[in-house]
């Protein structure tokens, strides 16, 4: 918001404090300042209530610049941690085959993965904020043309990696 001009009128002053979410108000030696209960001076001349108001101004906009350059720092972060789970899961499975999910001889899903037929992957039932694995089971893989037709029909698991160790989640 830009500042107020000294040439504006009471109730254009009025006006733009409302915006702020204060009260001006007129008494006998000149006006008051309240931000909600919370009174925050008295004022002899409507110049220097305007000087008041756009020292709050100013704090309000520099505020929302910081604020603003903040989540853009998050944000920054977020995606730099986002592509370093990525290259270490593109390094991890470099050379990953499609094979079948198998649980008790029947075909549950498909994934990614470097593990040989026969071996198990771990499958997490469900994912923490911080994005741990839940409730890890064992499944067995299979790359038998049967299995990995089958498996065309199902869930793809996705790879997940968390401190350095790989699962899948449907």
């Amino acid at each position: 918001m830009k500042t107020i001009p000294n040439t504006a009128s009471l109730s254009d002053v009025k006006s733009i404090a409302r915006i702020l979410h204060f009260d001006v108000i007129e008494v006998d030696i000149g006006f008051e300042l309240w931000y909600d209960e919370s009174y925050k001076g008295g004022f002899t001349s409507l110049a220097a209530l305007i000087k008041m108001l756009n020292v709050f101004i100013s704090l309000d906009e520099d505020a929302r610049v910081e604020a603003l350059a903040a989540a853009k720092r998050r944000a920054q972060a977020a995606l730099e941690r986002a592509q370093q789970r990525h290259n270490s899961l593109n390094t991890l499975l470099a050379g990953a085959t499609e094979a079948a999910i198998m649980q008790d001889g029947n075909v549950i899903g498909l994934c990614h993965s470097i593990q040989r037929a026969g071996l198990t992957i771990e499958v997490a039932g469900d994912l923490t904020a911080a994005g741990a694995p839940v409730h890890l089971r064992s499944f067995r893989l299979s790359r038998s043309v049967k299995n990995l037709r089958a498996a065309q029909f199902t869930s793809l698991y996705s790879p997940h990696i968390h401190e350095g160790s790989l699962f899948y989640v449907k």
